[in-house]
C-alpha cells in the first residue's frame, strides 16, 4: 500500500445527512466540523463539553460517556456511518475496549478515521516531558501493533498517511506568559518557545524522514467482541493524576468536571470580582484537587 506524505482527508467520504460520531471531541470540538455540512454529529467525551454547538448546518449533540467501556453504548449500536477517533487511542488505558466500542457503534461497512502519534518518536517523548502527567498520553503504539489491534476488531485498512508535525501545538500550548507560569516555567519566554517551534518545524520534517504519527481510514467488515480476542500488553505509562485515581468512580469524576464547567462560567462573567471567585467554594475545591 502506498504511503502518502500529504494528510488524507476523510471529509471527501462524508455525504449529506451522514451520521458521525466524534470520539474525544474535547472542549472546542473539531475543525472538521466546519468542513462538512448537513450532518448529524454526536460528540462523545467523558471530561469536556464543547460550549458552542452552532456549527453551520450540522446538528450536533453532546454525549458524556466513556466509549472505551462498551457497556455504555447499547443505545448507539450500529447507529453511525462514520466514526472519528483522532488523538484519543493514546489517551485510554483500555485500547481493546475502545476498538470494540468503535466497532459496536458503526454500521456495517461504516468508516473509521483514526489519528495516532508514534509512541517512541521525538514529538511524543517531548510532549510527555513538558507535561507533569505526560499530557495524558498513556499508551505507546507503533504502526504494526496498532493495525493488528484494529484488524482484530473487524476493520480493514483502506488508506493511510503519515502526519507531519508543524509544531503549532507547542506555540498554542505556551502562547501566553500565564501558561508558562502555570506550568512553573520561569526561565523562558513565549518568544523563546516560538523560536524552538520554528527550529523543530525546519529540522524535523517529512522530507528529512521525520513525522509525528499516522492517520488511518478503516472500513468495518465484521462485528466482533472482545471475548475471543487474545490481548497483548501495550507499553504504557500510568498517569498519577486525579482522573486515574477516580477512574473507577466515573460519576464522581463527571461531578467534578461539571464543577469545573460551572466555575469557568463564573470566571467569564464580567460582573464577578476575582476575590469573589477565589472565595467561591468550587474554586477552593478544584484548586485543592489541582484541577484549576
Amino acid at each position: 500500500m502506498e504511503l502518502f506524505v500529504e494528510q488524507l482527508s476523510f471529509e471527501k467520504y462524508i455525504k449529506k445527512e451522514c451520521t458521525i460520531a466524534d470520539i474525544g471531541c474535547g472542549p472546542n470540538g473539531a475543525s472538521w466540523w466546519d468542513k462538512v455540512s448537513n450532518c448529524n454529529i454526536s460528540a462523545f467525551d467523558l471530561y469536556n463539553k464543547p460550549e458552542n454547538f452552532d456549527r453551520g448546518s450540522n446538528k450536533i449533540i453532546f454525549i458524556q460517556t466513556d466509549v472505551s467501556k462498551p457497556c455504555n453504548l447499547s443505545e448507539y449500536m450500529k447507529k453511525f456511518d462514520v466514526v472519528v477517533a483522532d488523538h484519543i487511542f493514546e489517551h485510554v488505558t483500555d485500547p481493546y475496549g475502545l476498538a470494540l466500542g468503535c466497532n459496536m457503534i458503526l454500521k456495517e461497512d461504516g468508516l473509521l478515521h483514526i489519528g495516532i502519534p508514534t509512541g517512541d518518536n521525538f514529538t511524543d517523548r517531548f510532549y510527555r516531558l513538558i507535561h507533569s502527567d505526560g499530557g495524558g498520553h498513556v499508551v505507546k503504539y507503533n504502526k504494526n501493533n496498532f493495525l493488528e489491534l484494529m484488524v482484530q476488531h473487524g476493520f480493514e485498512l483502506l488508506e493511510e498517511s503519515i502526519w507531519e508535525d508543524d509544531w503549532s501545538w507547542l506555540n498554542n500550548l505556551y502562547s501566553k506568559e500565564e501558561t508558562l507560569n502555570y506550568y512553573g516555567v520561569s526561565s523562558i519566554t513565549t518568544e523563546d518557545i516560538k523560536y524552538i517551534a520554528e527550529v523543530f518545524k525546519k529540522e524535523l520534517t517529512a522530507k528529512k524522514g521525520y513525522f509525528y504519527g499516522y492517520e488511518f481510514l478503516f472500513k468495518k467488515v465484521k462485528s466482533v467482541d472482545n471475548l475471543n480476542i487474545k490481548k497483548k500488553v501495550f507499553k504504557t505509562k500510568v498517569r498519577k493524576s486525579l482522573h486515574e485515581k477516580l477512574e473507577p468512580q466515573n460519576s464522581k469524576l463527571m461531578e467534578i468536571s461539571n464543577w469545573a464547567t460551572e466555575l469557568d462560567k463564573l470566571l467569564k462573567e464580567k460582573n464577578k470580582e476575582l476575590d469573589e471567585i477565589k472565595n467561591n467554594s468550587l474554586y477552593k475545591v478544584l484548586k485543592k484537587l489541582k484541577i484549576f
